[in-house]
Order: C-alpha cells, then structure tokens, then sequence
C-alpha cells in the first residue's frame, strides 16, 4: 500500500503530536508513525514542566488547552540548594502527567480527517528518487511505505529517521561516546516535598547534581544527573538519599544515560527536519523543560506553511525555521552550556559566594536590562543564579548580539566556526 501526505511524523511524542495537530488545522494531510501501541505510550510515572507562557502558547498557537485534571502539582517557586544554602526563586510552573497529555493529543489528532495514526508501525528505512529523499518505508500490518513532501523525525532519542540520513557536514550518526553519562532515578513516597528543587553537595560538585521534582499524592521524582564515569550513580543516589532524604520509600527506579550537548532542538537536511533529541540535542538542566521545545515547533511550523507549495525542497527552504528560532532563543542556550562550565570550574567557596553576593544582584539587572525576563525564566536551571556564575554582565548582551545575527543557510558554517 502506497499513500502520499504533505508531511510524516516518525514518533508520537509531544512535540510531533503538537506539530501534527497544527498542520492538519491548518489542512496539510499528515501521518503519524509510532511503533508503541496507543495504550502504551507514554510513561505515567514521568511529566512535562511547562511554564505559564508555555500552556499559553499550546493554547493560542496549537489550539490544545491542557485539562486541569492533568496537572499534578503547581510551582509558584524552586529552589537550588548548594550545601545547605539555598536559592529560592520565583517562577510560575505546573506539572502534566506524561501519559494523560499524550492520550489527550492522540484523541483529538485522530479525530480529524486528514490525519492518519499509525501506531504499532516501526520506521525501517528512507526511500530515494534519484538522490531524493521522498518517503519512507513501515514494517506494519496494513502499509509498507509513505509518501511525504517533509519528514519529521520526532522519535527522541531513538533519532529513527536521524540514523538513516546520509552523512553530512553538521551532525554524525551517533554521538561522541565521551559526552555519554548515566542517570539514576527513583520515583519516591514522600508528603514533605514542597517545591522544585535542586541540590548540589559543595564538596562534589563535580560528581553532578540531585533535583527533586513533587508530584501528586505525596510522591515525588528524585534524579542524579552524574557528570563524572567513575561515580556509579546508584550507590552516590543512595547515599544522598540516606543523608537527606531517609523517610523516603522508593516506588520505582531506573537507570540511565543522557548525552550532554549544546542543546538545538530542532535541525532539518534535505526535507527531514530533526525535531528535539531526535537530533541528540540533549542537556540535563533542559531535560524536562518544554518551553523552548515548544518554541521550536513553532518555528517549525510557520516555516512549514511557506514550503508546501514548492515540490522539490532543499535544507535551504527549510532553513528559515532553524534562523527564526535561534535569532530568538539561540542566546539562552548558548548562555546555558557557558554557565554550566563555570559553575564546574569555580570552587565551592566561590560559589557560596557568588550566591550570598548582593553586590551581584546588581549585576542581574544590568545583564539582564531590556531582555524579556518572562522568557528567560522558563529555563529549568534559572536566570538569577546563572547571572550570578556569569563573571561579567556583558558576556550575556554579547552573545545575544552574537546569536541575533544567526545567517542564512549559505553562510551557517563560517558563522558556526566564527562563534567558537
């Protein structure tokens, strides 16, 4: 069997759900290809973060308004703690059930005509005409291959459609083994968790770092992010947990890996886009944040409107979407790896110092001077704290000038290598 759409999802996950939803609204013919049976996708046990601004984008743009009954828990702050001094910050934060929120999506998506679901249905392969990409091909019961104008690669870190493109000059098959670290994880019961929080033991802090994450009914996500191979996470989870936490019962656990990388969430070539960590742009501070995942789509999808018409599409028609998104969001996350590698360079005494500085909560509100704060506080690792690290006000307005500049699609490379 043989079906032509104008765009191919290869993943249901959230972000291509609301991709999806967008394009048949707005009248573009859409399949979706996901290998899990509908009833069990998702992960009942894991949530979404979504900011205030975020829920107002689903709703405004992707026309989805999240039902109340999803929301486990609502933040109006968080924490950082680092040895027992702590960081409060406000910011405005819910809490969505995974699994609910992507039932919730599948049910409105496949209501609509021009979408088609095809769910137990596995990527294998993208089919060519004469060097172009045109489809792909599904091991599935009813269909073998689709037919698409654009390809969407949303499968996250499977990166299904990612591992069958040709190689080229941005991006390899498969990540850098070095930047490969485990995570450990449990899902505990516990009523005393009030906030989001994240922890950080001054003497280790270049082992990782804890975050805690209150769920409904008393229960709560623990997770050490570990920075460090030698460490085994389990037995360092353990012990912090014994230390702070011992009240704690464990429900469930898991154990990991995540890529460290300078986090893009989105890349297109030839006329696949790679959507989030199908790209294996990942970054444990962003793990769980949707907000720039959200204004990733949509980019993606005002560029994709501007495309359909054309019949043979190139990296460079896409390009614009990957320009939009990055002269608007680039800054915060490049703003985001630089922090990170300070605040593992400075020693303990420096970072107590830096947070208990009120000289510094000056500097915040020059570096931080005509930007729109709404923004930047959607970031899971928070401003104020990353302005702290931050040793000169003017490093943050330089890279956002930097990035306000990001090029056109002929001239990426030399821009890319001049930004290093």
């Amino acid at each position: 069997m043989e079906t032509d759409y104008d765009a191919l999802i290869v993943g249901a996950s959230i972000e291509g759900l609301c991709v999806a939803n967008y394009l048949a609204l707005n009248g573009k013919k859409v399949a979706i290809v996901e290998l899990m049976p509908i009833k069990k996708m998702g992960n009942e046990d894991k949530c979404a973060l979504l900011s205030g601004k975020t829920i107002e984008i689903l709703k405004e743009f992707f026309q989805i308004r999240i039902p109340s009954k999803f929301i486990e828990n609502e933040f109006e702050s968080f924490s950082i703690d680092f040895g027992g001094k702590r960081e409060v910050i406000q910011s405005e934060s819910y809490l969505v059930n995974e699994k609910m929120l992507i039932y919730y999506l599948v049910g409105k998506i496949i209501e609509l005509e021009n979408v088609s679901f095809f769910e137990k249905s596995e990527f294998t392969e993208l089919l060519f005409d004469n060097k172009r990409i045109i489809g792909a091909k599904i091991k599935s019961e009813n269909i073998e291959q689709l037919k698409a104008k654009i390809i969407i690669d949303a499968s996250g870190s499977k990166s299904a459609v990612r591992m069958s493109l040709k190689e080229n000059a941005y991006f390899s098959k498969f990540p850098d083994e070095s930047k490969i670290f485990p995570y450990y994880e449990e899902l505990v019961e516990n009523s005393d968790f009030q906030g989001l929080s994240f922890m950080f033991e001054p003497e280790k802090k270049d082992v990782g770092f804890f975050s805690v994450i209150p769920k409904s009914e008393g229960k709560a996500i623990m997770r050490l992010n570990v920075f460090d191979k030698l460490i085994d996470p389990e037995k360092y989870f353990k012990e912090f947990k014994e230390k702070n936490f011992s009240n704690c019962k464990t429900l469930k656990s898991t154990l990991g890996k995540y890529l460290i990388s300078n986090p893009f969430y989105g890349f297109c070539y030839q006329n696949v886009l790679l959507l989030g960590s199908s790209a294996f742009q990942n970054n444990p501070f962003l793990k769980e944040d949707f907000s720039l995942k959200m204004n990733a789509c949509v980019s993606i999808c005002k560029e994709l409107m501007n495309v359909f018409s054309i019949n043979e599409i190139y990296t460079n028609d896409l390009w614009g979407y990957n320009a939009s998104f990055m002269r608007k969001h680039g800054h915060k996350l490049q703003l985001f790896e630089k922090a990170k590698d300070l605040l593992f360079d400075l020693s303990s005494d420096e970072i107590e110092y830096l947070i208990d500085s009120e000289k510094l909560k000056e500097l915040i509100n020059s570096a931080f001077s005509g930007i729109n704060k709404a923004s930047l506080i959607s970031l899971i690792f928070k401003p104020r704290l990353i302005a702290k690290i931050m040793k000169h006000a003017d490093k943050f307005n330089k890279i956002k000038e930097a990035f306000s500049k990001y090029p056109e699609y002929d001239d990426f490379v030399i821009w890319k290598n001049g930004l290093k």
